[in-house]
């Protein structure tokens, strides 16, 4: 989901709601994932836009946008993850 966000404005990394929310928000992992990162101030939304707040990212998941987009999971996302379980 995460690799889905592209730069807006000033470099902060956002897409819409609707996208997100049609290709993962669909189902019940989708909806959970996107509550929980929300929940963690990781994703905000103005209800047109889902923004991520790379601050609170590098927090909660340890890692940056880099990390994910090479695919390296570390144990706070691992950990992040199995709480939404």
């Amino acid at each position: 989901m995460i690799l889905m966000f592209r730069s807006h404005s000033k470099g902060v990394l956002a897409r819409y709601c609707e996208k997100i929310d049609n290709r993962i928000g669909k189902t019940p992992l989708g909806k959970t994932l996107i509550e929980g990162l929300m929940q963690k101030g990781v994703i905000y939304t103005d209800n047109t836009m889902y923004y991520i707040e790379i601050t609170r990212f590098g927090e909660v998941l340890g890692a940056k946008y880099d990390d994910i987009r090479s695919s390296e999971m570390n144990d706070k996302i691992k950990a992040f993850l199995m709480s939404l379980i």
